[in-house]
């Protein structure tokens, strides 16, 4: 097993670069790129989080293994606490780091009187965080690595790295995401009902059903059911077909 020093050296830096650039071909970027740096930190709880304020939207990539109802509830813990998290404070404050740990911020018997602390880290084993911020207009977006033990200072220092690769990403990411929905070929409007015209919305950015039903505050079963009457409208078999049916 490659040592810390060796594990987050220049290889791994140019590795992980090129994942995370062949990753925006994809529609489901932020999963593929939660993945990507999980393979690099094994052992940590991975997340994507993006959250914008104004419109009440928070938006979560992770690799917790948890069920759909599980994930349901988590989403709302987290949409009601995560302005606990001293994070959001520091970047809601104007703080230009743009990685750091979040014990940094508070001190740990601070932490552990919050809600957000009881009701998101503990119940997952987690006790330390470390956050990459990503530049996004009008959003909060944060990469952060979650487990029991610390950060060692190589593992800082490649992030640090990195990060300028990360938010590059993002910001394109971004940009084809929005770019993606400007032109549709069909008129989805005309041809789905409105409930199934926002699971294709989220269908067209790689979401699994598991992911909608949270995002809908539905079930699994009933996206299930949206997703078969969508296929059967536009004559397909798949979902990416689907979104080629209407989009090209």
């Amino acid at each position: 097993m490659k040592n810390p020093i060796e594990r987050y050296g220049a290889d791994s830096l140019l590795s992980a670069v090129g994942e995370i650039e062949d990753a925006l071909l994809y529609p489901d970027f932020q999963i593929r790129l939660v993945e990507i740096v999980t393979r690099f930190v094994p052992g940590s709880i991975v997340a994507f989080d993006e959250i914008h304020e104004k419109r009440g939207t928070y938006r979560l990539h992770h690799t917790t293994p948890v069920s759909g109802r599980e994930l349901h509830e988590l989403m709302a813990k987290l949409t009601m606490l995560y302005t606990q998290n001293p994070v959001h404070a520091y970047f809601t404050g104007g703080g230009k780091e743009q990685v750091l740990d979040t014990i940094s911020l508070t001190t740990r018997a601070k932490l552990e009187m919050t809600d957000f602390y009881h009701e998101i880290f503990k119940p997952y084993g987690i006790r330390n965080q470390m956050v990459v911020r990503l530049e996004r207009e009008g959003w909060i977006s944060t990469l952060t690595i979650n487990r029991d033990l610390g950060f060692d200072d190589e593992l800082a220092a490649f992030l640090k790295k990195l990060s300028p690769f990360l938010d590059r990403a993002q910001r394109l990411a971004s940009e084809m995401e929005r770019l993606r929905g400007l032109v549709p070929m069909v008129d989805a409007a005309s041809l789905f009902t409105p409930r199934e015209a926002e699971v294709f919305s989220w269908m067209r950015e790689g979401k699994r059903n598991r992911e909608i039903a949270t995002i809908l505050a539905c079930s699994e079963r009933t996206v299930e059911k949206h997703v078969q009457s969508i296929l059967k409208k536009t004559g397909t078999e798949t979902r990416s077909g689907a979104v080629r049916v209407i989009f090209g």
